[in-house]
């Protein structure tokens, strides 16, 4: 893969994957809410190589569109190259983007740009943050959010992803945290490709159960032997096991692109 290609992937997670989780942050962090203040707006992001996405911002909301449909945002930004956006979106020195809308609005952009570092600190949690309760299960439904689109972008979108889609085994699977916990679920299967909250939309063909959220917050970041933890009881795999592990190698893919922890 050339590295165009890599910066192209690299961008596309950073837009359709990572910075959709605003919504999730929003609901969890006080500290965002009021960065945001009352008064919504919308922001888009145009690339050179045809990536466009918008993120509609309101109360404790963060509506994500993307493609060709994207509705007209307050502030639309261009960047000439994917390189660029993914400067930006990492907070490395960078020409800024070229504003396209919104000359009026562009102060808007800081709150944005606030907000995204409100998430950056948040998907890169203390110890003593994981410590509470409430906020290790908010981080873990965020990051599960974070995972399974990106997940579902490098399966269209790369390679050798697109190799492991097809040839795998595939099927839907479910994610819990606890046994009680609300599913997060992967519907892995050629032009079916999706994820959502909840119950999903027909049986599972394998559950993957983490008993507690450091296991999950482990798993995610690729940092647990699950046959250990299988023994341990701290992880449950009922169902179609291969499908288990056929997710496992997509999840190896993502920090090839995006850093453990974005």
């Amino acid at each position: 893969m050339t590295p165009a290609a890599i910066e192209h992937l690299r961008a596309r997670l950073y837009l359709f994957a990572v910075l959709p989780a605003m919504d999730d942050l929003l609901k969890a962090s006080p500290e965002a809410c009021s960065v945001l203040g009352s008064e919504p707006f919308s922001i888009a992001f145009k690339t050179r190589s045809g990536l466009r996405a918008a993120y509609f911002l309101y109360e404790n909301h963060c509506r994500f569109v993307w493609g060709k449909a994207t509705e007209r945002a307050d502030v639309e930004l261009f960047f000439h190259s994917d390189a660029q956006a993914n400067a930006t979106f990492e907070g490395r020195k960078s020409i800024p983007p070229m504003p396209t809308r919104g000359f009026s609005k562009i102060g808007k952009v800081k709150i944005f740009q606030e907000i995204a570092g409100i998430l950056e600190d948040f998907l890169k949690p203390s110890p003593e943050a994981l410590k509470d309760k409430d906020f290790r299960e908010a981080f873990v439904k965020t990051y599960f959010g974070i995972v399974l689109r990106a997940l579902c972008q490098l399966c269209e979108h790369e390679k050798k992803g697109r190799e492991l889609f097809k040839n795998g085994p595939q099927g839907l699977a479910q994610f819990q945290l606890g046994r009680d916990g609300v599913p997060t679920w992967l519907n892995l299967v050629s032009r079916k490709l999706d994820w959502g909250r909840g119950e999903p939309p027909r049986p599972s063909d394998v559950c993957i159960c983490f008993l507690n959220p450091e296991v999950a917050i482990r798993a995610l970041n690729d940092q647990i032997d699950a046959q250990v933890e299988l023994g341990l009881g701290t992880l449950e795999i009922a169902g179609f096991s291969p499908l288990a592990e056929q997710v496992n190698l997509l999840l190896e893919r993502i920090e090839l692109y995006l850093p453990k922890g974005v």
